[in-house]
């Protein structure tokens, strides 16, 4: 398998990109893990998801993720984007829904076994 790619596109440059510290790992699918995680993976370590709304412009994404980032420091957040080319087709379903599942399989469950949900925007979950 191999490793993620990191967002954006190659016709763009890292440090133009809103969300150059997420790398891909799916279609429309990214994930920014911090740090801290590398260096000590708990699994009390929250899953932030967050599902943009559809055409939604990457540096209007940055404003709820860096908010995540800097509310929840140690927290991993998925993103998964929409478009209305892919809100509409079939085939791409699969290809979202498969890397999303992965990333939230491999994050355990809270000691109490309830996933904490937190919205301070319509688009976020914390796990």
């Amino acid at each position: 398998m191999e490793p993620p790619s990191p967002l954006p596109p190659p016709s763009q440059s890292a440090s133009s990109s809103p969300l150059a510290d997420f790398q891909r790992i799916g279609h429309n699918t990214f994930l920014w893990t911090p740090s801290s995680y590398h260096a000590n993976p708990s699994p009390e370590t929250p899953l932030i998801l967050v599902f943009s709304w559809n055409g939604a412009a990457l540096k209007h994404i940055a404003k709820y993720t860096s908010t995540y980032q800097a509310l929840f420091p140690h927290a991993r957040i998925l993103l998964v984007t929409s478009t209305p080319a892919t809100a509409a087709a079939a085939a791409t379903s699969y290809a979202t829904a498969s890397p999303t599942a992965a990333a939230t399989k491999s994050t355990p469950l809270p000691k109490h076994g309830k996933p904490a949900i937190a919205t301070p925007s319509p688009f976020a979950y914390t796990f």
